[in-house]
């Protein structure tokens, strides 16, 4: 992913990269809550950020073709 945003061709599989990474985080953590509960503010945050950064990468993926 570093090569990404230096590289064009390196862009897209970045993007896609991050967006799933991102996406699985935000999905286990979800599954965590609803197992284990409500978790302390820090959880949450990273919740919010993890979404937050898979909404932006596709967004950017969308943008360029």
């Amino acid at each position: 992913m570093a090569c990404g945003p230096l590289r064009a061709p390196f862009t897209r599989p970045a993007l896609w990269s991050l967006f799933i990474f991102m996406s699985g985080l935000a999905a286990s953590r979800i599954v965590s809550i609803l197992v284990d509960g409500m978790p302390n503010f820090v959880l949450l945050f990273y919740l919010f950020a993890e979404i937050t950064f898979a909404v932006l990468a596709l967004t950017a993926i969308k943008r360029n073709p």
